[in-house]
């Protein structure tokens, strides 16, 4: 049976590591993958402390992970130090068995299937991957619009809504393509992944049925009496000729 406590040890130092690093990104002048960065803390530590899933552990990691490109631009000793630190505790923190206990061994029964999970992570973490993938640099206006769209395409999708699901089938990739063209080589490889990534999970069944739920099937049977029944039916139920035991 798992814990009915949430994973708190790790959610703290998953919140030090990406609001370290979203700090000082923002600082650095890379307002675009500071912003995402946060973005993806505040869902992860969601995921952690609310709905306790297994996701979010993953997620906490790739936060942790951010240490390796943010040390490149953040220019803050003390800053990046911090960052280090808080980068290495998480890892330990969310691997550690204290995490393993907090978190739901298997997703809620109205939980939404792993592929919309996925869909909607990816979507939310746009901002984060495009911005990354520009540090240094001014990323272009499409790459802005196309970093905007992916958090508002999540959470509509989130609402159960088809037309966000043919939207992150259609235009979603093609703004991430239109993305990377302008952002060239290698800035540009986010943007394709993203297309690509978004794209193959948007035309999953299971992300489907997420976003359009099965309608209930009518039936025009009516109920009989057991005195109505078939004998061999009766008599496979126990029931007599007057349909009583």
């Amino acid at each position: 049976m798992d814990s009915e406590r949430p994973p708190v040890a790790g959610a703290v130092a998953t919140a030090a590591a990406g609001g370290l690093w979203g700090s000082g990104l923002l600082l650095a002048g890379d307002l675009l993958a500071g912003a995402g960065v946060w973005l993806v803390t505040i869902v992860t530590l969601a995921g952690l402390l609310v709905a306790r899933s297994r996701w979010a552990v993953r997620t906490s990691l790739v936060l942790a992970a951010i240490a390796v490109p943010a040390v490149l631009v953040v220019d803050q000793p003390v800053l990046v130090g911090l960052g280090i630190a808080a980068s290495a505790i998480t890892v330990w923190a969310v691997l550690g068995a204290g995490t393993a206990a907090g978190v739901r061994p298997f997703g809620a029964a109205n939980a939404p299937p792993d592929e919309a999970v996925v869909l909607m992570l990816l979507l939310v973490g746009a901002p984060a991957a495009l911005g990354l993938a520009a540090l240094g640099s001014d990323p272009s206006t499409v790459t802005i619009a196309a970093a905007l769209v992916g958090p508002v395409l999540a959470w509509w999708f989130g609402r159960r809504s088809a037309a966000a699901l043919w939207l992150s089938r259609t235009a979603a990739p093609l703004v991430f393509l239109a993305s990377a063209v302008l952002e060239g080589w290698p800035r540009g490889v986010a943007g394709v992944a993203l297309a690509g990534a978004v794209g193959w999970y948007a035309w999953r069944p299971a992300v489907r049925i997420a976003a359009i739920p099965l309608e209930p099937t009518k039936s025009d049977a009516k109920p009989i009496f057991a005195q109505f029944a078939p004998a061999e039916i009766r008599e496979a139920a126990g029931l007599d000729e007057r349909g009583y035991r």
